[in-house]
């Protein structure tokens, strides 16, 4: 019941990360004042080099991070989060060794 209870807080935090998110990015276009540091992950958003789904699953993992108090949270945990966010096994297919970036889960 309690890893329940925890999906539950976990999908609301990701609700409110994604609302976040939308407003982050709509303010992202305007300039910074000089001498304001962003961390590397928001630069490579704001780019467009980080898709939507890789800045979703960035802040699910913030979220849990925060809400755990975990600095690293372990793979199990990861697949966790993962799975919260609706990520599911396509197949029993086993992952080719020479392509890690194909997308074997779905949402």
């Amino acid at each position: 019941m309690k890893n329940l209870n925890e999906i539950k807080l976990l999908k609301s935090r990701i609700a409110e990360l994604n609302r976040r998110i939308v407003e982050y990015r709509k303010k992202a276009n305007t300039t910074r004042s000089q001498g304001v540091r962003v961390a590397p992950e928001r630069k490579q958003a704001e780019s467009g080099e980080m898709s939507d789904d890789q800045y979703e699953f960035m802040m699910a993992m913030a979220a849990y991070k925060e809400d755990n108090h975990r600095n690293y949270p372990t793979w199990t945990e990861a697949l966790e989060v993962l799975k919260s966010l609706g990520y599911r096994k396509e197949s029993n297919n086993e992952m080719p060794a020479t392509n890690p970036t194909s997308d074997h889960l779905t949402c």
